[in-house]
């Protein structure tokens, strides 16, 4: 009769666990949010069946990767499009090509500033605090494309603007927010 009752507490769980995945990817909660609501919730489960916390982690990564067809929003998506053009012959592209890539094409720089960098941050912070993707400097580009990885901790929730800055003067150069095609 034991073996019944965690066998049922068990089945019930992971119900649970995969109902509870699905509706954090939906309020946006990440693996450690799910974790902590599982456990207060199954504390007597978890205690005895430690790998249902776990469980609940492996069904929200599923549920990402469309698994239920569950789609969290973020600020921008994959294919999202950035056109930019401003000062010292400074124009081009971005375009949001996997969750860590961003592919700049048509990039013109005309080599007179006196020194670049292209970023990615919320149009509604400092320019100069947003997350340095690559240093150009004075190198000039005609027609180049680049691809850009997002460091460690940026995601597609932690911005919706590309820039072009010069970080001699602290100015933007040119700038364009990401948009849907």
């Amino acid at each position: 009769m034991t073996k019944m009752r965690i066998a049922v507490a068990v089945v019930a769980a992971i119900v649970f666990v995969a109902a509870n995945a699905m509706a954090a990817e939906r309020f946006g909660l990440d693996d450690n949010q799910v974790r902590r609501a599982i456990a207060s919730i199954f504390s007597p489960v978890a205690a005895v069946l430690p790998p249902v916390a776990d469980a609940a982690s492996a069904l929200h990564r599923r549920a990402a990767c469309g698994f239920c067809r569950v789609e969290t929003p973020t600020l921008v998506r994959i294919g999202d499009v950035a056109t930019f053009s401003g000062q010292h012959g400074v124009s081009g592209t971005a375009t949001i090509i996997a969750r860590d890539t961003i592919r700049v094409t048509n990039l013109r720089h005309d080599g007179s500033a006196p020194g670049l960098d292209l970023r990615i941050g919320l149009a509604t912070k400092q320019r100069q605090n947003f997350t340095v993707l690559r240093v150009t400097g004075r190198q000039s580009f005609q027609n180049a494309t680049l691809d850009l990885t997002l460091p460690p901790g940026a995601d597609l929730n932690s911005f919706d603007t590309f820039t072009v800055w010069c970080y001699e003067f602290t100015v933007i150069i040119a700038e364009g927010k990401f948009r849907r095609p």
